[in-house]
């Protein structure tokens, strides 16, 4: 009887291993990246579609051959991409699936610059035409060749017949295939374009929002909700219905009330939706005035804890983790990035002096109105203060010739480009922003006033008592 006993509990423990090693590497990206020979290529996802915080999924080196291969696990269908140092290219995985794929060279000629993120079309060499990599292939061919032949409609914004047409061919089209995933990402590749050409927002909300299911994994339905339910919270805590809102967040620390207010919203009577907008409008609020920052936290946790959508707790410790990298005191995050001669500065390199970040969009209005004061506060404390603009655009040229224009801006200037990591690290939701930090690295105001809009008053107080030290824990003046 102990020997059968001991069998059966062997047996059980080898049938776990097993099930362990499925659980783990139900997924295999194999292929050749022939022109990054000794380089380290990674899979990557989000945990989350709000924070973008990226997640390491698998990683390897491309061998002597030019050959790779990955592992990673896939409960469902997931959007990733594969990245080896600034240069990557996205693509989606099914549970139980192989895929190959050839990660193409740099582009050289286009992107000078070897520190500029670049996006390469991955080459997947796939059989099945029901694997959701075809399907969006496919799709997208069809819609490419809807854009050429009818964007002058909605130039004219006269688009709706053709798009409204063009949507029922797709809809009996791909009626055959029974994959939740790839009609979420055909009606929220539609419901982005119709949010961009103003369709209406009555006409977005009754077809994609309201009595809609949500899809808090799929990128295409959140780049729709980002957008959709930018502000929302705070635009609806003005409103007559939302009265109660600032009440809600200032004096409690509970997120059960505040769901309670949202209900009056006739568009959020979907109880995850409005978690979700919940969650969005509360990451925003936190840097918006009028609003408790230390109730908000307390808020966020309580909905970690007690929610039952196990991606709201995700996208709540998410939240929480980006106030706690980017708050007043504690440490800047350090990055390496191009200057206007392409020569790397990293921030590091500034250690033992006060630091004014700004990120910025070449020409835009909100940054260009900014930039004349910005250069009277470079002439009167840029001996103490060293300036850093990083400038977001996704166009390098758009940046050059904006700084050939305006000589007279001589401070440090550095290329972003693509880099969604940076963005992420310094939790950018608006541009421009800006960020004071002090000598020991460590956050002054995060985020900082505009050199419009107060900042002087810092900088003078700073400079004059010249503090070389700002803590965790200290009391920010």
């Amino acid at each position: 009887m102990k020997k059968l006993s001991a069998l059966l509990i062997f047996c059980f423990f080898f049938m776990h291993v097993l099930a362990q090693k499925e659980f783990k590497d139900n997924v295999t990206i194999s292929g050749y990246a022939k022109n990054y020979i000794g380089k380290k290529i990674g899979a990557y996802g989000y945990s989350d579609m709000i924070t973008f915080t990226e997640r390491e999924l698998a990683v390897t080196t491309v061998n002597d051959s030019g050959f790779y291969q990955l592992s990673l696990y896939a409960n469902h269908i997931k959007y990733i991409y594969l990245r080896i140092g600034h240069v990557k290219g996205d693509m989606y995985v099914e549970p139980d699936r192989n895929y190959h794929v050839i990660f193409p060279a740099r582009d050289s000629v286009r992107f000078v610059n070897p520190n500029a993120d670049q996006e390469v079309d991955l080459g997947l060499f796939i059989k099945d035409s029901t694997d959701i990599n075809s399907l969006v292939v496919d799709f997208n061919d069809h819609f490419n060749d809807f854009w050429e032949k009818n964007y002058q409609y909605f130039v004219k914004k006269v688009s709706r017949v053709p798009l409204d047409n063009f949507k029922k061919q797709m809809e009996k089209l791909y009626a055959p295939i029974h994959n939740v995933y790839f009609h979420a990402y055909i009606d929220y590749t539609f419901a982005s374009l119709e949010e961009n050409t103003f369709q209406g927002q009555r006409k977005l909300t009754r077809e994609y929002i309201y009595n809609r299911p949500i899809h808090p994994e799929s990128y295409e339905y959140m780049t729709f909700f980002n957008h959709y339910f930018t502000k929302y919270l705070q635009v609806f805590a003005a409103s007559k219905k939302g009265a109660n809102v600032y009440a809600e967040i200032n004096d409690s620390d509970s997120y059960v009330g505040l769901l309670n207010v949202m209900k009056n919203d006739t568009i959020l009577n979907n109880d995850s939706l409005r978690e979700l907008v919940l969650l969005k409008g509360l990451s925003e609020l936190y840097y918006t005035d009028g609003f408790n920052r230390a109730n908000i936290i307390y808020i966020l946790q309580d909905l970690k804890e007690n929610t039952s959508i196990e991606i709201d707790k995700t996208i709540a410790e998410n939240i929480l983790n980006s106030f706690s990298r980017i708050q007043s005191g504690s440490l800047a995050p350090d990055f390496a990035l191009p200057d206007k001669e392409g020569i790397v500065m990293h921030l590091s390199d500034f250690k033992g002096k006060y630091i004014y970040l700004s990120f910025m969009e070449a020409g835009s209005a909100a940054s260009d109105q900014e930039m004349s004061v910005m250069e009277e506060l470079n002439k009167k404390y840029g001996h103490k203060i060293k300036f850093i603009t990083v400038f977001t655009d996704k166009d390098e040229a758009t940046v050059k010739k904006y700084l050939k224009e305006n000589p007279s801006y001589n401070w440090t200037f550095l290329y972003n480009g693509k880099n969604e990591a940076l963005i992420d690290k310094y939790d950018v939701f608006t541009i421009p922003m800006y960020f004071f930090i002090a000598p020991s690295g460590n956050f002054i105001e995060s985020p900082a006033d505009s050199p419009s809009g107060g900042i002087e008053s810092v900088m003078f107080r700073h400079t004059r008592e010249q503090k070389h030290e700002f803590h965790v824990g200290d009391k920010k003046d």
